[in-house]
C-alpha cells in the first residue's frame, strides 16, 4: 500500500491490473473449458443398432436419435438377407456428438462372373455373338495379313484368354486376320522350304492353301536323300492358291 496522506491508503495501478487480468483468465477457462466439460455428457448420442434393418428402416432409426446415416461399400454375406445393412460404422454402442454421420453398408447380391469364350479361329461375327450371350462387349479390333488360307477371315488372339472369369460387359479387343488380294483373288506368301525333308515342306505348303505341288529328284551322294535343295516360286513370294509349286529334291538314286 502507498500513503497519500491524512490517513487514506491507495492500491497501486499496477495491482488492480493484475487483478482483472486474472479474472478475465478464469472467465475464459470455465467459457472454453470448464462448461463443456460440465455440459459434455448431454451432447452425446449412443449409436444404435441398426443391422438387419433395410436401408430406409435404419435411415429413420438414426434421424430420429439426431445422426445421419450414409451409404458405405455394398456387402455380400450369404448368412443376411439381401437389401438390410449387414455392417454399420461407427460401432452400435458408440458415444458421439449430434449430426455425426453414420456409415451403412448393405448386403447386396453377388453377381455371377462372365466367362470369356474361345474366340480363336472363329469368324468375326461369330466372335460378336459369342461376346453378347458371354454378356462381354467386344473392345478395338485389329486387322492383320493372314499368313494362311486358315487364318484368313477369322480370329486369331483375343486379349483376354479364354475361360477365365472377368465382371460382366468387360471388353475383349480382337486381333482378326485378312489375307492380300490381287484382283478379286486372294494371295499369300509362300513360305521357305528350302533344306527340310520332303513330307515337311509339303505339310508347310498345303497349311498356307498351296496344294498343287510338283516334285523333280536330282541325284546327290552328300546331301540326305528327299531334302528339299530348291523351290519356285522362291520364298516369300506373293502368289495366288492355284498357282504349282516346284520342288526339287536330293536321290541317292542316279
Amino acid at each position: 500500500m502507498e500513503y497519500k496522506g491524512k490517513g487514506v491508503y491507495k492500491k497501486p495501478l499496477l495491482d488492480v491490473s493484475l487483478y482483472l487480468g486474472t479474472a478475465f483468465v478464469f472467465l475464459i477457462l470455465l467459457d472454453k473449458v470448464l462448461m463443456p466439460l460440465i455440459t459434455k455428457g448431454g451432447d452425446e448420442i449412443t449409436i444404435p443398432n441398426v443391422i438387419g434393418k433395410t436401408y430406409d428402416e435404419a435411415f429413420n432409426v438414426l434421424k430420429q436419435k439426431e445422426l445421419e446415416a450414409k451409404r458405405g461399400y455394398d456387402l455380400y454375406d450369404a448368412k443376411s438377407p439381401i437389401g438390410v445393412v449387414v455392417a454399420q460404422n461407427p460401432l452400435s454402442g458408440s458415444d458421439v456428438k449430434k449430426g455425426r454421420h453414420v456409415y451403412l453398408s448393405v448386403n447386396v447380391e453377388r453377381e455371377a462372373p462372365a466367362v470369356v469364350p474361345n474366340l480363336v479361329g472363329k469368324s468375326l461375327q461369330e466372335a460378336k455373338e459369342l461376346l453378347i450371350t458371354a454378356k462381354l462387349e467386344i473392345g478395338e479390333v485389329y486387322e492383320e495379313t493372314a499368313k494362311s488360307i486358315v487364318e484368313d477371315e477369322k480370329i486369331i488372339w483375343q486379349s483376354i484368354v479364354p475361360f477365365r472369369s472377368v465382371k460382366k460387359q468387360t471388353k475383349v479387343n480382337l486381333k482378326f486376320a485378312k489375307a492380300m488380294q490381287e484382283g478379286k483373288e486372294k494371295v499369300f506368301s509362300v513360305p521357305e522350304v528350302i533344306g527340310i525333308p520332303l513330307d515337311e515342306g509339303i505339310e508347310r505348303m498345303k497349311e498356307i492353301g498351296f496344294v498343287d505341288i510338283q516334285v523333280t529328284k536330282v541325284y546327290s551322294k552328300s546331301i540326305i536323300e528327299s531334302t528339299i535343295l530348291e523351290q519356285n516360286p522362291s520364298p516369300f513370294e506373293i502368289a495366288k492358291l492355284n498357282k504349282k509349286i516346284h520342288l526339287t529334291i536330293s536321290s541317292d538314286k542316279k
